[in-house]
């Protein structure tokens, strides 16, 4: 029985066994000892209620109702009445998403989310990475003041200065490719908004293996100990770029209807993926700075229209428009529960790939450089700068065939022997031995000792 079912079981019983005890106990039923067993009937079922989470028969609810009841003058109708409630909330497999509207209010609420920042140069009370984390995981977002040394950000902000400088005049090439031999590097994001991916000598172990961040990040109630870095790059805001749709930066783990078809909301699932915002300026509200619809990540698997999602109680259901709907194009509108953290120059932001964002117009004259790393579990792989080439080894195929297999092996495992030019047009003829068969090569090694003689697993 799902958590969500027990709940709905739980909350009526509940209901009924609150009547029930308020009224008279039955006169032969006032012993010390039948009393402790209604007592500890009644709490098992409170347990029940508020974790949704025991393991209960409803023969074991009926009991212990039974129990609770005793000798009262109503027990026949109210357990007609326990009967008919459980046989309904059985029947009734509907994901009613009030528990995450009310979730999202808790969230939008809480001034860890809305306003707590953390400063790591704090000498006083000290820097709680634990605590930091928790509100990370519950917020999706978190500020971190004085992280960085200013004379090594500013040392490190000339040879970003120069890379930049060397793609605009021509001295860098804009075109190649990346090491997860994506097909380029950089690319427009919006009217006078790019994103650019970073060579490896400006990933500096001061800024990659920050010990503030790390000891956040490496909490196991964010990423744990084995995380990897991801992506490592810049967002660039042109000076008069307007503002982004709202958003989040990867499409849903699960997909969009997790909610929907297990009942598990996006916002509960453990991080996957981190990303570090660190701006190369000290951000003013001019430059635009990125803001934050708290609470967004509670509705995350919600498919439905807005005025088709269902929920037990309507009044929730205005609260659904105080989030931004991620179906609509050309969204601009602020919304009830935003937050625009003003960071400065050494400041941090991580936050969740689960929360919606965008970044605000630059107003001002300057070019609004972030620096963005993504730290992330070691399997993930998002799919940031995936391109429109399709290759396919096989007969000729439909476009949908061709999409279908780029997708199937896009990041599986494949051999690149030295010696090898893999190329769709591969004369086999070249490498073989002429007429002799398979089975009549007898065995595979010449010679001991080639690479790959190892018992080691790939």
């Amino acid at each position: 029985m799902g958590s969500t079912l027990q709940q709905h079981i739980f909350r009526t019983l509940f209901l009924v066994v609150v009547l029930i005890v308020v009224l008279p106990c039955p006169a032969d039923g006032g012993s010390d000892e039948l009393l402790e067993e209604r007592k500890e009937a009644l709490a098992t079922l409170v347990h029940g209620y508020v974790f949704g989470e025991k393991k209960v028969s409803y023969d074991d609810v009926l009991e212990k109702v039974k129990l609770i009841i005793g000798n009262d003058n109503h027990e026949n109708e109210l357990l007609s009445v326990v009967e008919e409630a459980v046989q309904e909330a059985m029947e009734d497999t509907t994901m009613y998403a009030d528990q995450l509207i009310l979730d999202m209010l808790t969230t939008v609420t809480d001034p860890d989310c809305m306003k707590r920042e953390f400063d790591v140069s704090d000498i006083i009370d000290g820097f709680n990475a634990t605590e930091a984390s928790h509100v990370l995981h519950k917020c999706k977002l978190l500020v971190l003041r004085n992280v960085f040394d200013q004379e090594f950000l500013n040392e490190y902000k000339a040879n970003f200065t120069a890379f930049i400088q060397g793609l605009r005049n021509g001295n860098i090439d804009l075109s190649g490719t990346t090491t997860n031999n994506e097909h380029y590097f950089q690319h427009k994001l919006d009217d006078g908004r790019w994103e650019v991916l970073l060579p490896k000598n400006l990933a500096h172990s001061m800024v990659v293996n920050n010990n503030h961040i790390l000891r956040v990040l490496m909490q196991d109630i964010i990423l744990g100990p084995d995380l990897n870095l991801h992506s490592f790059g810049t967002a660039l805001a042109d000076s008069g770029a307007g503002p982004q749709d709202w958003h989040t930066d990867s499409d849903f783990l699960f997909g969009d209807a997790l909610y929907q078809t297990t009942g598990i909301s996006q916002h509960h699932l453990p991080a996957y993926a981190i990303t570090m915002m660190v701006p190369l300026l000290d951000m003013t509200p001019e430059h635009g700075p990125t803001q934050f619809s708290m609470g967004s990540s509670n509705l995350a698997g919600l498919t439905e229209k807005r005025d088709n999602i269902p929920l037990r109680n309507e009044w929730l259901r205005p609260f659904i428009n105080d989030q931004p709907d991620l179906d609509v194009e050309g969204d601009l509108r602020d919304y009830k529960y935003m937050r625009t953290p003003l960071i400065g120059f050494g400041d941090v932001l991580l936050f969740d790939y689960q929360i919606t964002h965008r970044g605000g117009k630059n107003k001002s004259p300057d070019l609004r450089a972030m620096l963005y790393l993504t730290y992330s579990r070691f399997w993930y792989k998002d799919k940031g700068f995936e391109d429109d080439e399709v290759d396919s080894y096989g007969e000729e195929q439909s476009d949908n065939e061709k999409k279908l297999y780029k997708k199937l092996t896009e990041t599986a495992r494949f051999a690149i022997p030295d010696n090898f030019e893999i190329d769709l047009e591969t004369d086999w003829s070249e490498y073989s031995d002429g007429d002799e068969n398979l089975e009549a090569m007898g065995s595979f090694h010449k010679q001991a000792g080639s690479p790959g003689d190892s018992d080691e697993e790939l």
